[in-house]
C-alpha cells in the first residue's frame, strides 16, 4: 500500500483486525507499550466502518476471517483508493503470497509470531529501524 516515514510511533492510530479477539488484545498491547493507540475489528465490514470513520495511521489484518475476509478489507481499500500502510497476519503461506502480489500489501507477517516481530514490522512500515 503505502509507507509513510516518522520519528516514533507514539501517538499513531493502529486498526487490528482479526477474529480472534485474544490475537487483537495481545497485538494492541505490544503497540500500547511503543506510545500507539489501537482500534479493533472482528471482520473486514467491521474494519471498513472504522476505517471511514477514524483514519487510522495503519492497518493490522488477518486474511481468514467471518463476517469478511482480509481479502475483502484489502479490495475494499484500493477500490477507494486508501493508502494506509497494511501488514498482513496469516497462517498460511498460500494466503500471504497473494495477499503480497494481488493487493499490494507492506508485510505479510506468518502466525504465529512475536510481540517484537509485530512492533519490527509496524516500525519498518513507517521508515523506522
Amino acid at each position: 500500500m503505502s509507507q509513510v516515514s516518522v520519528k516514533s510511533l507514539s501517538g499513531k492510530l493502529a486498526l487490528i483486525v482479526d477474529d480472534e479477539a485474544d490475537l487483537r488484545e495481545i497485538v494492541t498491547f505490544a503497540l500500547k507499550r511503543e506510545g500507539m493507540t489501537s482500534l479493533q475489528a472482528g471482520n473486514a465490514q467491521e474494519a471498513i466502518g472504522l476505517i471511514r470513520q477514524q483514519r487510522p495511521d495503519i492497518i493490522i489484518s488477518d486474511i481468514r476471517m467471518p463476517g469478511g475476509d482480509g481479502y475483502e478489507l484489502l479490495r475494499t481499500l484500493n477500490e477507494e483508493k486508501v493508502r494506509i500502510p497494511v501488514i498482513i497476519i496469516t497462517g498460511s503461506e498460500s494466503h500471504a503470497e497473494t495477499a503480497l502480489n494481488l493487493l499490494g500489501v507492506n508485510v505479510v507477517l506468518p502466525k504465529p509470531f512475536s510481540s517484537q516481530d509485530i512492533v519490527a514490522a509496524v516500525r519498518a512500515c513507517f521508515g523506522l529501524t
